[in-house]
């Protein structure tokens, strides 16, 4: 067995066959992970399979912030071994799914530090290993400052086609393989706005590509059906960061941030809110739907000593700083459940403005 290390390359070689595939349950976190995978395997040996993360390292990729808690650790180890990958069969009349990842070990050494190992699956060496050709690369730290999985997965699929300067994707294509379903964003401008705008933003200012494109549609005026992309080099991206930065910056912040949050949970007394903090939470129970878990989450909370309208604001900061941008990704994360999603909470705008004008 070899344990790999952080590699100073930071590079990763990733064969087409792969970024095309639809990768699901996959969060951000997930991608980012995986990502930092490849890059610390050697793609020529597949003894390198087994890679060995510190538990700073794999908190920092993860997101997660606090203390060390083996039980959200646990659940994780779980879901990492839940991705899976569909592959057209060869005969073209099916597909093949299985997991990206067979095995995951978190333990504690003998001298007390806990980390974090993980094994490919048997079925997926042939996407990740001794591949020769139809493969691209790119270094580590394009993917390490995009903030949401489609930033990510957008720039690895266009990517791919950076060599030839443009690539035409049907906008069916396009969504499969960002796992963006078809009740997501099913108006035109809606998808462009929230998905191509933001997307050709975030990585014309922090990776090595940039892209323009325009629509494809069905006939004079119709329906867009696809997308052609023009991509170019991009030299105007701000600095680059290596893993170890990435991990470094993030336990100096964040990290630093949650504790200080729980501690005020903890120990501050519960303050009468000013009108400007009772208009703040109500405009933040309108704009976003996170706000209704994160009020059903606050008022089951026990050992709070300031109100839910408060803790819940502190959740919702910890779900956004995380990356989480949708409450697909709160349920595959973990932090509500599907059960939830189902019954919906029973929070309600007109008895929140009720109770909160009342404090």
């Amino acid at each position: 067995m070899s344990l790999t290390l952080i590699k100073k390359e930071y590079l990763i070689e990733k064969r087409n066959v792969l970024n095309e595939m639809r990768s699901n349950n996959m969060t951000l976190q997930g991608q980012r992970f995986f990502t930092v995978y490849l890059s610390k395997i050697n793609a020529r040996d597949p003894n390198s399979r087994f890679v060995r993360f510190s538990i700073k390292e794999f908190s920092a990729i993860m997101g997660f912030s606090g203390n060390f808690n083996f039980t959200h650790y646990e659940k994780t180890k779980d879901r990492l071994l839940s991705f899976i990958v569909d592959r057209p069969l060869s005969s073209g009349r099916g597909i093949e799914s299985f997991q990206l990842f067979k095995k995951c070990k978190l333990e504690q050494d003998p001298n007390g530090e806990w980390f974090f190992e993980i094994d490919a699956h048997d079925d997926a060496l042939p996407l990740m290993f001794e591949f020769k050709d139809y493969y691209f690369t790119y270094e580590l730290w394009n993917a390490l400052r995009l903030s949401s999985f489609n930033q990510v997965r957008m720039y690895e699929i266009l990517k791919q086609h950076e060599y030839k300067g443009e690539a035409i994707i049907s906008l069916e294509e396009l969504r499969r393989m960002l796992n963006i379903a078809l009740d997501e964003y099913p108006l035109w401008d809606r998808f462009r706005h929230r998905v191509l705008e933001s997307c050709r933003t975030a990585l014309a200012e922090k990776t090595d590509i940039k892209y323009s494109y325009e629509p494809i549609r069905k006939g004079r005026g119709g329906k867009v059906a696809g997308l052609k992309f023009t991509i170019e080099k991009n030299t105007d991206y701000v600095d680059q960061i290596s893993l170890y930065e990435y991990i470094d910056d993030f336990c100096d912040t964040k990290v630093v941030e949650s504790v200080s949050l729980s501690e005020q949970v903890e120990k501050t007394s519960p303050p009468k809110l000013s009108a400007t903090d009772k208009r703040k939470a109500l405009e933040e129970a309108k704009k976003s739907v996170f706000w209704y878990y994160a009020y059903e989450k606050a008022k089951k909370a026990t050992h709070i000593k300031v109100t839910p309208e408060q803790y819940a604001r502190g959740i919702v900061n910890n779900w956004k700083s995380a990356g989480y941008e949708s409450i697909r990704d709160l349920v595959e994360s973990g932090e509500i459940s599907q059960k939830d999603v189902d019954n919906k909470p029973s929070f309600d705008l007109d008895e929140f403005e009720m109770q909160i004008m009342e404090k």
